[in-house]
C-alpha cells in the first residue's frame, strides 16, 4: 500500500518539527562563525544528505571546532538523525575544509561531546545488494520500506519503513530483526518507522566508529519515536476503527513520593462511557491518538530497560472494533506517560505530554 507521509492536520505545528528531517536542505543550516569559503565547503558537504538534513546549527568556535546542534531532544527522530548525520559527516566536514585551505580540529558532537576526524572510510561495501537484502527481509514480513543511498563518501542507508493502518495491530519482534539483515551491519544505517501519517513511531541509528566494540557507533534512538510527544491528532479515524470499544488498561507507577501504585481500569465505550469519570475522553482518544498509544509493541525491546524500577501499562480487548490482545509497554517511556496522563494518573504535562484533549470529530 502506497503511503502518503502527510500530516493529519494542517494545524499541527509540532508534527512539522518533528518531520523536519524530510523538509531541510543543507541551504537551510544556519552557520555561525564561518567566513564565505568556510560556509561553502561546510554547506558541501552538508549537500549530499539532500532534503533530509536534520542538523539544527554548526558553529565554527575559535579553537576550530565545527560544534553540531541537533535541536531539541523532545523530538527524537531529529535529534536521532541529526546526530547520526554529524557522525557520517567527521570524515568528510574535515576534508572539505581543510581542501579549501580552512582546516578544523574536529567536530563538537551533540551532546557537548568531542570527536577527532575520522580516517577515511573503507569502501569495500556493496550498497546495491545490502538494499537489495533490506527490501527482501522487510518484504518478507509484510513492511513497506523505502531506502535512500546518501551520496557521501562514508557508505550509508537510510531506511525508512511505512505502516498502514491495518498494520497498528502487527506484533513485532524487534524492528531492527524484521527489516535489517546480517548484511546491513557493514555499513552505517538509520531505521525510522512511520505511521500512515508520516508520524515517526520509532528510530534508531549506527554510524562508523573504530572507537567502539565492532566498530560500530550505536547513535541515539527512541523506541516509540515522536508520536507521544505531539498533540492528539484531530482525526477522522478511518473505517476500520470506527467500531465500539472496550477494554482493560492495568498501570503501575514507580516513581512516587511514597511507594510504588498499581491502578486497574475497564473501559467500555458507547453512548454512555463508563469505567472511569472521563471515559468519554478517554473513549474518542484511544481511537483519535491510536498510533502514540497503541504504537505496536516490539517484544524484544525489554533489553535497553530490564532490571530497574519502572512505569508500567498492559492494555487488552478491542479497540475501534478491532481485538488488540495483551501489549506492555514499560521501555516505551514517553507512552507510558501518555496513558498515565490520559487516565488521570499522572498530572497535566507530565513527561512533556501534550494535555489538548482529544475529541472525536
Amino acid at each position: 500500500m502506497r503511503v502518503v507521509a502527510t500530516l493529519l492536520a494542517a494545524g499541527l505545528a509540532g508534527l512539522a518539527l518533528a518531520a523536519s528531517a524530510g523538509a531541510r536542505t543543507a541551504a537551510d543550516v544556519p552557520i555561525v562563525g564561518a567566513n564565505a569559503i568556510e560556509e561553502a565547503a561546510i554547506r558541501a558537504a552538508l549537500a549530499p544528505l539532500g532534503d533530509h538534513v536534520a542538523v539544527a546549527q554548526l558553529t565554527l568556535d575559535p579553537n576550530r571546532v565545527l560544534v553540531a546542534s541537533c535541536g531539541s531532544a523532545s523530538i527524537p527522530s531529529a535529534w536521532t538523525e541529526a546526530s547520526w548525520q554529524i557522525m557520517l559527516l567527521r570524515f568528510e566536514l574535515p576534508r572539505r575544509l581543510a581542501a579549501a585551505g580552512a582546516a578544523i580540529s574536529g567536530v563538537g558532537y551533540c551532546d557537548a561531546d568531542y570527536h577527532p576526524a575520522l580516517p577515511p572510510p573503507a569502501q569495500d561495501v556493496d550498497l546495491d545488494a545490502i538494499a537489495r537484502a533490506i527490501r527482501a527481509r522487510a518484504r518478507s514480513n509484510h513492511l513497506t520500506v523505502s531506502i535512500e543511498q546518501l551520496r557521501l563518501p562514508e557508505p550509508a542507508l537510510r531506511v525508512v519503513v511505512h505502516l498502514y493502518e491495518r498494520q497498528l495491530l502487527k506484533r513485532v519482534s524487534t524492528w531492527r530483526s524484521m527489516v535489517l539483515p546480517p548484511e546491513a551491519d557493514r555499513v552505517a544505517r538509520l531505521l525510522r518507522v512511520e505511521s500512515p501519517q508520516g508520524v515517526p513511531l520509532f528510530v534508531e541509528s549506527w554510524a562508523r566508529d573504530p572507537s567502539w566494540e565492532g566498530g560500530m557507533w550505536r547513535g541515539y534512538g527512541a523506541l516509540d519515536g515522536d508520536a507521544p510527544h505531539l498533540p492528539v491528532p484531530s482525526g477522522p479515524v478511518p473505517f476500520i476503527f470506527r467500531g465500539p470499544s472496550r477494554f482493560a488498561v492495568r498501570l503501575s507507577l514507580q516513581f512516587e513520593p511514597s511507594e510504588p501504585r498499581r491502578r486497574r481500569y475497564r473501559i467500555v465505550c458507547g453512548e454512555r462511557p463508563r469505567g472511569i469519570p472521563h471515559a468519554r475522553r478517554v473513549c474518542d482518544a484511544v481511537v483519535l491518538d491510536r498510533w502514540a498509544l497503541l504504537s505496536p509493541q516490539q517484544r524484544g525491546s525489554d533489553e535497553v530497560c530490564s532490571g530497574g524500577a519502572i512505569d508500567e501499562i498492559t492494555i487488552g480487548g478491542v479497540i475501534g472494533g478491532r481485538r488488540l490482545g495483551g501489549r506492555t509497554y514499560r521501555c516505551e517511556l514517553a507512552t507510558v506517560a501518555r496513558w498515565a496522563v490520559l487516565l488521570g494518573a499522572r498530572p497535566p504535562g507530565w513527561g512533556g505530554v501534550p494535555t489538548r484533549p482529544a475529541r472525536r470529530p
